[in-house]
């Protein structure tokens, strides 16, 4: 159903499953695929994303996948997101008060609106199942998993859940490339350089995860970190399976 009541509603060559709502102002990319969603007014979704449960006032840009049941809310996804299924952001204090925000070098400021959901940077993969709270920011190429509440600001390139690492490079441009040959596009030297010049770029802000890398659960074998990443990886990989009709 299309609901162009109070707005224009815009699809351009996507492909709308049974069952779906949306509602104007909107706008879908081309290819991308509207699963069974609830799409609410002030929603961009760009090309080739896959888009499910409920998505309301965000944008989502080209190539990112929330293809589930949970909720999006006044947030900003960035490219090659992947969401799992029934993660889910707040965007609304039970004080109904504005919601604060961690920024980097600023330290906490209150954002003065009432409703505010999460950020997720470029080629941020989340597992099933996390709560993120309004404001939250997940930086570039972090792939966070194993957590029921994710921690409300998340570093460039970090890995893990009830424990947090730096997430090796060659580990996340692996993965990157991987993820994008799926949508038959090549990871050119050029974004690669980019992600390289990130990572080195950000390392400081990853000073306080030094302690945690050397870390396991008790009675763990030594390589459970590497297993654990290793299936986190993959796992982001068959996020980003062609569809096939």
């Amino acid at each position: 159903m299309l609901d162009a009541r109070d707005g224009p509603v815009v699809v351009d060559a996507a492909h709308i499953e049974p069952f779906s709502f949306i509602q104007g102002p909107a706008a879908i990319g081309a290819g991308a695929i509207i699963s069974r969603a609830r799409i609410l007014a002030e929603t961009t979704i760009g090309p080739v994303c896959r888009i499910g449960g409920e998505v309301e006032a965000s944008v989502v840009q080209g190539y990112s996948n929330k293809h589930h049941d949970g909720f999006l809310g006044h947030s900003y996804l960035g490219e090659w997101v992947n969401i799992g299924a029934m993660t889910t952001n707040s965007d609304l204090k039970n004080t109904y008060g504005s919601i604060r925000m961690v920024l980097e070098g600023f330290g906490q400021r209150d954002s003065g609106v009432l409703k505010l959901g999460c950020f997720l940077a470029d080629h941020v993969k989340l597992g099933i199942g996390l709560h993120l709270n309004g404001g939250a920011i997940i930086g570039t190429g972090s792939n966070i998993f194993g957590v029921h509440f994710a921690p409300k600001t998340i570093p460039p390139f970090t890995w893990g859940g009830e424990v947090f690492r730096e997430y090796r490079i060659e580990g996340m441009i692996d993965v990157a490339r991987k993820v994008m040959g799926r949508r038959k596009i090549a990871l050119s030297p050029q974004q690669e350089a980019l992600l390289r010049e990130a990572f080195a770029m950000t390392r400081g802000s990853r000073a306080s995860l030094a302690g945690a890398m050397a870390e396991r659960a008790p009675g763990a074998p030594a390589d459970s970190n590497e297993a654990a990443l290793a299936r986190a990886e993959a796992e982001a990989i068959l996020a980003f399976e062609p569809v096939r009709r």
